[in-house]
C-alpha cells in the first residue's frame, strides 16, 4: 500500500498523485457538486505541491483547456467550488499589458501556507440554499417547507 504524505500526494504505484480525503468526499457540499466542479477540484488539488496553499495559480482559461471545456464553464466550476467552500480565492487574476496573471487559490481543507493560518474547512459549514421569491436573496429551507413531518410522513 502506498503512503499518503501530508501534502495529499502519494509516491506509491506510478509516482505522485492526488488524494481526496474521505471527510471531503463524504461531505454534503461535495455530494452537491456537479461533475464539472468535481473535475475542477481535482485540477486545483493537482496544482497543490504541499507548500503552496494560498498561492495555487490556476486561471479559468488554463482550467478550461485541461478539462476540455470552455473558459466560461471552467469559471462556473471554480465559482461553484468557492460557493461550496472547497476553495477560496486569495488573489484575483488580472492582465497587465500583454501579461496574464492567474488567480491564486487556497484549498480550505489544508492550512494556508501563504498566511500561516489553519485549514478553514468551509465546506463543512455549507448548507443547501432555496431560492427566495425575492431575486438575489436565498434562504435555508425549514423542515416544514420541505413537506416532511417529524415522523417522515408527507403532508397531504
Amino acid at each position: 500500500m502506498s503512503k499518503i504524505h501530508k501534502n495529499g500526494r502519494s509516491k506509491g504505484l506510478g509516482g505522485p498523485g492526488v488524494w481526496m480525503p474521505r471527510h471531503l468526499t463524504d461531505s454534503e457540499a461535495f455530494k452537491d457538486l456537479d461533475p464539472y466542479a468535481v473535475t475542477a477540484l481535482f485540477h486545483v488539488m493537482r496544482h497543490f505541491n504541499g507548500r503552496n496553499n494560498g498561492d495555487i495559480q490556476l486561471s479559468a482559461r488554463t482550467l478550461g483547456e485541461r478539462m476540455k471545456v470552455s473558459k466560461t464553464q471552467a469559471h462556473r466550476a471554480l465559482k461553484d467550488l468557492e460557493e461550496h467552500g472547497f476553495i477560496a480565492k486569495t488573489i484575483t487574476g488580472f492582465m497587465h499589458g500583454a501579461e496574464r496573471h492567474a488567480s491564486r487559490w487556497r484549498l480550505t481543507d489544508k492550512p494556508d501556507d501563504a498566511m500561516g493560518t489553519p485549514a478553514s474547512q468551509d465546506y463543512k459549514r455549507w448548507q443547501t440554499k432555496k431560492k427566495s421569491p425575492v431575486p438575489g436573496e436565498e434562504r435555508s429551507v425549514p423542515r416544514e417547507e420541505r413537506g416532511v413531518h417529524r415522523e417522515g410522513q408527507m403532508h397531504g
